[in-house]
């Protein structure tokens, strides 16, 4: 089938161009949308990689049940069989059997727009507003109150009209309760349920120097199916995104190449950027203990009395601190890509992409096609690496956003970091037998090109003044020059980054953590760790350690998975674990049913020349 097809594959080859007024929510207060209908034409635009494309879903219902059909004008089709339709509690479900997808979304208070997750390969925000005729305008959303807080219209195309956004001002320095104020930013997304629970699922980001208000602003409302019974809060976390964001940079120019080939860290970008954050902030207070502080804080003006955590990455090693610190007041904790306090974040790096690319070459040699296309691709991979290690390499790429050429030098350092980012996520590491192979032949621009699409994304959502802030002062003085030897030696990773951070830290100020600080976090807490077999960051190990000193625990691995958590079942499990707050009997049977993405093994036309 020709229609949405094409949106598959525009988000699987990502490389080729850069979710009537009511009263006020109270705690208690559900979404009574659901007694409205949703018969009618709804219009949404998906944001695919490749540009835009305008949807039109048609809703009819046909005794007790709906009937929906799509049109895709830019493609030129119109009706594209929907499949079991469901509308239940404000939460709107269909699938696309014919193309592979589905959708889940809900409904908003007004009963003018859905706003979910479509997902087709991969997830990608989506709002549908009903068809206005006549002179009519969409109604805005309305803000509603929780606690003490009120929270007024976000206004954020990507996700709903219900979204309600604040401000929260802390204490810089909790502990002397004087000086300057942060004001802490704030999203919360209302629960879709007419009888909500009253504990809500706080969202704790990645990084350490991600927002989470600023990348739901940017996702939409990928957490759908959790918020049918509960708020979803997020928090910028102090330092981070809207929330007196410490940040460095390290690349001069995101919308050029070159900048993400050479090490950014310098000494000299360094000392700029610590003179510049030292007129806004006391760089010795964004430590992690502090701002769960914060947390704990928004979470009592808010009016909650428990919570549920929902972490991850650096946001699993929060959210432990969290635990660790205010344990009392967590109902349960979700923790995908589990990194916890004791691991010093950065020494498992290197026997985890060494696992990684272990694993990779043997799911290549396992493949008939791959290992056909690449029969010696360990040997290749060690002969680029010893060419790099004799001097970096220098060509030219094309940038996959604006289609012009850039001369790039990469050493083999660099190569290095761009390798693990590229294993983090199944629809770029299944480039790289291909791209390994290319670059081997002298050939290091489509390396250079997919390198970039991935990785200019994440640079932009981190604040790097607050990730050194907590890594200098809750990671490197707990590492030892042993650890560092026993955990980089004889991997092709190695120690650069780990030697380069300590180097940052040696002229970054260091805050205060408590000696006892990196012992493990233990726990009654019930928790549900999430873990990729394929997690060069976060190996599966790291989780598999933790639950050691947290019995309440059950760790899940997915076999074919990087630090990439994004699935139907990972979701499905984790509204059958929040629902019953007990990981016990959890059927996680589906994990093995996620399966790695096929190898590219041909270079596209784009990427040929």
């Amino acid at each position: 089938m020709r229609v949405l097809s094409l949106v598959f594959l525009i988000i699987q080859f990502a490389f080729l161009s850069a979710p009537a007024t009511a009263d006020p929510m109270q705690p208690g207060q559900g979404n009574n949308a659901s007694r409205a209908g949703i018969e009618g034409n709804w219009e949404g635009t998906l944001n695919s990689p490749a540009g835009k494309l305008r949807l039109v879903l048609k809703i009819s219902k046909v005794g007790d049940a709906f009937k929906a059909a799509m049109d895709s004008p830019d493609q030129g089709a119109v009706n594209i069989a929907v499949d079991a339709l469901t509308f239940e509690d404000s939460f709107v479900h269909f699938e696309m059997k014919g193309i592979q997808a589905s959708f889940d979304g809900g409904l908003s208070l007004d009963g003018g727009e859905i706003s979910g997750q479509f997902m087709q390969g991969v997830p990608a925000p989506l709002v549908l507003r009903r068809a206005i005729t006549g002179s009519g305008i969409p109604s805005p959303g309305t803000g509603f109150s929780r606690g003490r807080i009120k929270l007024e219209p976000c206004g954020f195309s990507s996700m709903t009209k219900d979204a309600g956004c604040a401000k929260y001002e802390v204490f810089e320095d909790r502990a002397a309760k004087t000086g300057r104020k942060i004001a802490l930013n704030i999203v919360i997304l209302p629960a879709l349920s007419a009888k909500p629970a009253p504990d809500p699922l706080f969202v704790l980001a990645g990084g350490p120097g991600q927002g989470a208000a600023s990348v739901v602003k940017a996702a939409g409302d990928y957490l759908i199916k959790l918020r049918r019974e509960r708020d979803i809060v997020f928090i910028d976390q102090r330092g981070t995104g809207a929330s007196n964001p410490l940040n460095c940079n390290f690349v001069a120019n995101k919308d050029e190449m070159r900048g993400y080939f050479v090490e950014g860290m310098t000494p000299e970008n360094l000392i700029e950027c610590r003179a510049r954050l030292e007129k806004l902030a006391n760089l010795e207070l964004y430590t992690t203990p502090i701002a769960v502080d914060d947390f704990d804080e928004v979470r009592a003006a808010l009016g909650y009395d428990k919570i549920n955590l929902h972490g991850g990455s650096y946001g699993t090693f929060s959210g432990l601190v969290y635990i660790r610190q205010h344990g009392d007041r967590v109902r349960t904790a979700m923790l995908e890509g589990v990194s916890p306090v004791d691991a010093k974040i950065y020494l498992p790096f290197a026997k985890g992409v060494e696992h990684s690319l272990e694993r990779m070459f043997g799911d290549c040699a396992a493949d008939k096609e791959c290992n056909a296309s690449f029969p010696n691709l360990r040997a290749e991979f060690k002969e680029l690496t010893s060419k790099l290690d004799k001097q970096p390499a220098a060509f030219e790429a094309t940038n996959p956003f604006n289609g012009k050429r850039e001369s790039i030098t990469m050493s083999r350092e660099i190569f290095a970091e761009q390798i693990r980012t590229m294993l983090y996520i199944p629809i770029y590491c299944r480039w790289l037998p291909l791209l390994i192979h290319e670059a081997n032949r002298n050939n290091f621009g489509p390396f250079a090109t997919i390198a970039y699409a991935n990785v200019r994304g994440i640079g932009d959502q981190i604040a790097r003044g607050m990730q050194l802030s907590v890594v200098c002062a809750e990671d490197i003085p707990f590492m030892s020059e042993e650890e560092i030897k026993r955990e980089t030696s004889g991997t092709f990773y190695g120690d650069h980054r780990v030697r380069t951070i300590i180097k940052a830290c040696e002229q970054w100020p260091k805050g205060k953590v408590a000696r006892s600080f990196s012992e493990p976090v233990k726990s009654d807490v019930p928790i549900l760790m999430i873990t990729g077999e394929l997690d060069p960051v976060a190996p599966p190990w790291l989780a598999a350690s933790a639950a050691r000193s947290l019995p309440n625990s059950r760790h899940i691995t997915i076999p074919n998975t990087g630090h990439y958590f994004r699935f139907e079942c990972i979701d499905d499990l984790s509204v059958s674990f929040l629902s019953k707050a007990s990981a016990k009997g959890l059927d996680d049977s589906c994990v093995k049913k996620i399966e790695r993405p096929p190898f590219i093994t041909r270079l596209p036309p784009q990427l040929a020349k």
